[in-house]
């Protein structure tokens, strides 16, 4: 999603070249204002927008007190019956709940005609315009796929057209653009994958290539363990092998320009084996959290002995192909997940394994969602009552909506964690820097994973006070108010029991909600009601408790958060 479809024969460098115009089609969301301006209010607060005329009418006595002036459109009005009007003169009086009730009833009917009379014209708009519709949740969102010049001309009364972006995981392998497939590639480089604990091929990895172009091939490997990138009219020069149960992740950044066969072994993850996020987190209660929702809008998390899943939706504009199991082929997710509430034994438990989990899966096969699910994740998950939204995902460009949905979360009291990105050194991530939003940065320490996996590539200077500190080579900057947490060579869950590593800011983000969890239920806000103070309340519990590990703030924040409380 969000990638661009050029019609006709001639790219559009050629079309600029000869002076002719290209109509690029692209997605768009259409934010109906209006129309939800329209949704109901409770019971004598009704005050919708853009009021012409107004009918007062007045209730007196009971429960509603001397008298209470109730605004109603016009529009609303002119759909009450004669006999609802009798029964607003004739009972009034004697039982004005039983007038509440009539008028409430009225009113939703008013606003059905009304939503319905200005759907249809909206379909006439957009039929207009050329619009084709490729989404659409009632009163609230729509995603359309129209060209950029009729997007331009195109003005819709009462609504809003912003630009749908891709969506990625942050994780230390950068997205990039996919090479288009061909059916028969003139130049390959295969790539074999083998495990160092049996010797034999591990099928159905992940292998990724980039090119000196700045594109990506991604294969899965066979039965026989390869994998064959297509590197027709570029030159290959990076390899990741993602993770694979039980195993280290692995990435070769320099490649020879002539290699036409490349071999890979995995390193088995020693049983007990202490990680940067245990070396830190290591005595975790199994009930720590307990009480708090949590909120993971990420591609979805697979079954897992160790997490008690209570909840998940789904969302049809991205989901990931699913295997033959019915379950999201993407681990990333589920690792996310893990770090959280991961119940397994001390070495792999997660931060909060108590809280209530609940998962929003957005992603499609190709790591790409779209600003459009992601709004409706965030929307459904302040609806669910999620006390804390995890969003290990970056957005390369700001958007007016998701920076909308975000800031109705933070009014609504959720504390929202996000990964500051991998962008090496590079400003922090959207939606990490919005306001009010908790980024972290990922730290990392020599000694927790083995030097020749794909973790050993991020240890970078400047050291902290002690050497083996550092913070990942890909990791953003941060502003004074944010955290950086463990985020390099942390094995946790992804699927059918197993475990795996994952890098990147992804992985320490989960960190920080986990810890912001712990501190709602120790210092007793989990019983207040949900609020922004609340939320505020939380963050500065988490100050107190980090402390600079020597970097500088730019690279660390507020410093990694010691204690939960």
């Amino acid at each position: 999603m969000g990638k661009s479809e050029v019609r006709g024969s001639m790219g559009v460098a050629e079309a600029e070249r000869r002076g002719q115009e290209t109509d690029v089609v692209r997605r768009y969301i259409l934010v109906e204002d209006r129309l939800a301006s329209r949704i109901r209010r409770p019971a004598f607060e009704l005050s919708p927008p853009a009021i012409r005329d107004e009918v007062l009418f007045r209730a007196s006595g009971g429960e509603l007190g001397a008298r209470a002036l109730l605004s109603v459109p016009a529009t609303a009005a002119l759909q009450l019956t004669s006999a609802f009007r009798m029964l607003l003169v004739g009972l009034s009086s004697r039982a004005p709940w039983l007038l509440a009730r009539g008028l409430s009833r009225a009113m939703d009917a008013a606003d059905e005609k009304y939503l319905h009379r200005e759907r249809r014209s909206r379909a006439f708009e957009l039929r207009d315009a050329g619009a084709r519709v490729v989404g659409r949740r009632a009163g609230d969102l729509t995603l359309l796929e129209m060209s950029e010049m009729a997007a331009k001309e195109f003005g819709p009364r009462g609504a809003r057209l912003v630009e749908d972006e891709p969506v990625y995981p942050a994780t230390a392998r950068p997205p990039a653009i996919r090479r288009r497939p061909r059916r028969r590639p003139e130049e390959e480089v295969e790539v074999k994958v083998i495990s160092a604990t049996t010797g034999k091929p591990v099928c159905d990895a992940l292998v990724t290539g980039l090119m000196n172009d700045g594109t990506t091939d991604c294969r899965y490997t066979s039965g026989r363990g390869a994998a064959r990138l297509d590197v027709t009219d570029s030159v290959l020069t990076a390899v990741w092998v993602d993770p694979v149960p039980g195993h280290w992740s692995w990435s070769e950044r320099e490649i020879e320009p002539d290699a036409k066969k490349i071999q890979v072994t995995l390193l088995p993850i020693a049983d007990g084996h202490v990680d940067g996020l245990r070396h830190r987190y290591s005595q975790t209660g199994i009930n720590e959290g307990r009480g708090v929702r949590v909120g993971v809008i990420d591609t979805g998390v697979r079954p897992h002995r160790s997490l008690a899943l209570r909840h998940e939706r789904t969302y049809p504009y991205g989901p990931d192909p699913e295997d033959e199991r019915g379950v999201p082929r993407s681990p990333h997710g589920t690792h996310v997940a893990g770090i959280i509430a991961s119940r397994a034994d001390p070495s792999r438990r997660g931060v909060a394994p108590g809280v209530e989990l609940r998962s929003y899966r957005i992603y499609q096969g190709d790591e790409a969602s779209s600003a459009f699910s992601l709004a409706l994740a965030i929307e459904d998950a302040i609806r669910d009552g999620c006390d804390i939204i995890n969003l290990s995902l970056v957005l390369h460009n700001a958007n007016l909506v998701i920076a909308e949905r975000v800031q109705r979360a933070l009014d609504a009291g959720v504390i929202v964690v996000a990964a500051a990105g991998n962008d090496n050194r590079g400003p922090l991530a959207f939606p990490a820097s919005i306001d009010g939003v908790i980024a972290v940065g990922a730290l990392g320490r020599r000694g927790t994973y083995p030097e020749d996996s794909a973790s050993g590539d991020h240890a970078c200077p400047p050291p902290g006070a002690d050497f083996d500190d550092f913070i990942g080579d890909f990791s953003n900057r941060l502003r004074e108010v944010d955290f950086i947490a463990p985020g390099i060579g942390t094995i946790s869950t992804v699927g059918e029991d197993d475990w795996g590593v994952m890098d990147g800011t992804s992985q320490a983000a989960p960190v920080v909600t986990g810890l912001a969890a712990r501190v709602l239920v120790e210092s007793k806000m989990a019983d207040r009601k949900r609020s922004a103070a609340r939320a505020r309340a939380v963050i500065a519990a988490l100050h107190r408790q980090a402390d600079s590990l020597g970097f500088s703030s730019e690279l660390e924040g507020k410093g990694l958060i010691l204690r939960p409380y």
